[in-house]
């Protein structure tokens, strides 16, 4: 286990994604999103995916540099052509343009086609909770990415299929980010990297029965991802079903039939509310502190030392990493390794020889 300074990580995801084709403007945006994601304690979408972008532009799945396009819209709608480069710039982009337009028609939304990977959907509702409106996201997955099984299924039919919402309240939004199954696949592939075990309930082998083992999910025949929910994974597969709806099916965008190539590797949409639309802006946030001080002020449970809002586990987490570093587990470090050498680059040396072991 390494650890790395945030610094550090910024500037190794800058030259990784430069040596590798991408314009400076687009790696910033990438290595932005993927650093604060780890700093946030988010490991699976965090810079544990910067190899795996690394192999995708290798191989031409990711076109840097194309620049995300409005190919039909209205007043309060957007449909964004992300053309295939990094789905972080797209969906900056559309998360930027809804907030535009809500500025004077209140509300919009925006879908997207073509996208590559958005990564922590956290991230857009944020923004928008910042810029002082409600934000709602989701992002569905192409056929390459259904884990997920159906509720009463034991194969993939839906991606992880997460949902986001963010609300004003001050420098610290309340930002909620969730997949709609028991665990996202990255959170899976973090676990191998530890080589620590899966908890119970989440997932199915290939043959399809229960196990802890990550190995399991990426056998040749595929493991399975349960929903969201466990005896209750009607709940999960409901909401899943939602965000598949508004991730492509509301750009008109159907199933890839098998043997052609996918239309997009994340579905997204973005949705932004002004509040002063429903009531007064001064009111608004008097009612989300009043609501959150009423939340805090609740008997506490049994070994528990605060009622924590969405968001502050994070927040929290980010503080003690700024301090004490960015852990890098073996695994996640030999594919940073790896992918470093196939554009020319050596790892050590891009991070200075500062990387901490311990």
């Amino acid at each position: 286990m390494r650890h790395c300074t945030e610094q550090q990580l910024r500037t190794l995801g800058q030259q990784l994604l430069e040596a590798a084709g991408v314009p400076a403007d687009d790696a910033a945006v990438v290595t932005d999103e993927l650093v604060t994601t780890s700093l946030l304690g988010l490991d699976s979408h965090g810079i544990i995916r910067l190899a795996q972008y690394v192999r995708q532009l290798g191989e031409g799945m990711i076109k840097p540099g194309r620049p995300p396009k409005i190919v039909r819209e209205t007043p309060t709608t957007l449909v964004v052509d992300a053309q295939w480069n990094f789905g972080m710039v797209a969906a900056r982009f559309m998360t930027d343009a809804v907030a535009e337009r809500a500025q004077t028609q209140q509300l919009a939304c925006a879908v997207s086609l073509h996208a590559h990977h958005v990564g922590r959907l956290g991230s857009f509702v944020e923004r928008l909770a910042l810029k002082g409106f409600v934000g709602l996201a989701a992002a569905n997955a192409s056929r390459q990415g259904h884990y997920v099984a159906p509720w009463g299924g034991a194969k993939g039919r839906l991606g992880t299929n997460p949902f986001a919402y963010g609300c004003p309240r001050g420098d610290t939004p309340l930002v909620f980010d969730m997949s709609t199954c028991m665990i996202a696949e990255g959170s899976i592939r973090a676990a191998r990297h530890r080589g620590a075990p899966l908890p119970e309930g989440c997932i199915l082998d290939p043959e399809g029965q229960p196990s802890i083992t990550p190995d399991d999910f990426y056998r040749d025949d595929g493991g399975t991802i349960l929903p969201f929910g466990g005896a209750w994974g009607y709940k999960g597969f409901g909401l899943s079903l939602l965000v598949e709806l508004l991730g492509s099916t509301l750009a008109g965008v159907g199933l890839t039939p098998d043997g052609q190539p996918d239309q997009y590797i994340n579905g997204f949409f973005i949705l932004a509310i002004n509040p002063g639309a429903t009531c007064d802006q001064g009111l608004f946030a008097q009612r989300v502190a009043e609501l959150c001080a009423y939340l805090k002020e609740t008997p506490l449970a049994d070994g528990c030392e605060d009622v924590v809002l969405p968001g502050e586990r994070d927040q929290r987490t980010m503080e003690q990493r700024r301090r004490e570093g960015i852990p890098l587990p073996d695994g996640t470090w030999n594919e940073l390794a790896t992918a470093a050498g196939t554009v020319g680059l050596e790892l050590e040396s891009l991070l200075n020889d500062n990387g901490e072991t311990t």
